[in-house]
């Protein structure tokens, strides 16, 4: 009779090893946090274990029980695959399987027939009168590119461009006398348990000053701030490739914390800014064109004092970080560059709305030029 509950305690017994595994999985940056959501839209499984135990466990035939601990080990491991087919092997640069980075999440948007592109502006925030904005960005796995925007008129703060699949972004905007804090998030109520996944295209006004707050999980990011006054970065994330290039002006210093899993970074740091590293974990800095000096990093040559001094804290499992000089000015000839080659191009297009996200807008954005540096 003992026998016939072993069944029972096995199920739980590897519900319990599964979640933890995965959870140790998560931490190490072996495997996106989004997984999870994959894994609980598999809930009705319980009620089948349930009623298999129901069905059999009293009866003769209370061998069969022994199949749910079974099938909670396939649900874990159908789920995981799907995420990083060989999962020995850590996703680095911020890929999600071991193929080229975000197949499997690229090949969800190709097959998804609930894929959203929608485009979001804010504005009417005289600079005279609203000096700093605290932009928050929260989402799952995906890409995120955020730049400076000099084509916007005056009051508009910032734009963006968006395709998500499975659900639209919602942005909220709050003022605070001189303080405007702006949040951008996922609305899954519609779709609580599918895949989801995003990329936002980012454009800044250079008239206001920033501070951000960046909650993603696996993905790629392309963070150019050097046209834009900044106090402040908070980026936590999954395993993640990031491209970031510093701020030249924000006051005397800039703090900047990176708590991530498995990284690559590659940070560009303009002349006249000094770098100070803080690493906690495992991580491997490779420095080009620049010197360190008591553990600040600074151009060749660059001698005085700095125009803007960044404070770089990072917290991850393992990592490996480049820090380079950077050219902005090559970057903006770039700029300029693809915004010529385009500017044809943005007489036909249809002029880009949309502020509900039901999927319609133009195919072609002002944030197409912006970010056409990033392509390159």
């Amino acid at each position: 009779m003992e026998k016939k509950h072993i069944a029972g305690r096995l199920t739980f017994g590897m519900l319990v090893i599964c979640t933890g595994l995965t959870l140790l999985m998560n931490t190490m940056g072996y495997l996106s946090w989004d997984v999870w959501g994959d894994i609980v839209s598999y809930w009705p499984v319980l009620l089948i274990i349930a009623g298999i135990n129901i069905i059999f466990e009293r009866s003769a035939a209370w061998h069969i029980t022994y199949i749910t601990p079974l099938i909670v080990v396939g649900v874990f491991a159908l789920v995981i695959t799907g995420y990083n087919p060989d999962f020995t092997a850590k996703p680095s640069s911020g890929e999600q399987a071991s193929g080229k980075p975000f197949d499997v999440l690229k090949d969800r948007f190709a097959n998804s027939k609930e894929t959203y592109h929608s485009t979001y502006l804010i504005s009417g925030y005289d600079p005279s009168e609203v000096k700093k904005v605290d932009f928050e960005i929260n989402g799952g796995a995906g890409e995120i590119r955020i730049a400076d925007w000099d084509e916007g008129e005056a009051g508009e703060v910032l734009k963006i461009d968006a395709t998500t699949q499975g659900f639209t972004p919602k942005i909220e905007e709050d003022r605070d006398g001189s303080l405007l804090h702006v949040s951008l998030f996922n609305d899954t109520k519609k779709n609580l348990f599918g895949n989801h996944g995003h990329d936002y295209g980012i454009a800044l006004s250079p008239n206001y000053v920033y501070n951000f707050e960046i909650n993603t999980g696996a993905g790629e990011l392309a963070i150019d701030l050097s046209k834009l006054e900044t106090t402040g970065l908070q980026l936590n994330s999954g395993a993640a490739t990031l491209e970031l290039t510093l701020p030249t002006h924000g006051g005397k210093s800039c703090d900047i914390e990176i708590n991530s899993g498995a990284s690559e970074l590659t940070i560009n740091v303009p002349k006249g800014v000094e770098v100070k590293l803080e690493k906690n974990g495992i991580a491997t800095v490779e420095s080009k064109d620049l010197v360190e000096e008591d553990g600040v990093f600074r151009g060749e040559g660059e001698e005085g004092d700095p125009n803007l001094l960044v404070n770089i804290e990072l917290n991850s499992a393992v990592s490996t970080i480049k820090l380079k000089a950077a050219d902005v000015e090559e970057t903006e000839a770039e700029q300029a560059e693809g915004m010529a080659e385009d500017e044809s191009a943005d007489g036909e297009s249809a002029e880009s709305a949309d502020d509900s996200g039901d999927g319609t807008g133009s195919s072609e954005t002002v944030l197409d030029k912006i970010f056409k540096r990033w392509s390159k």
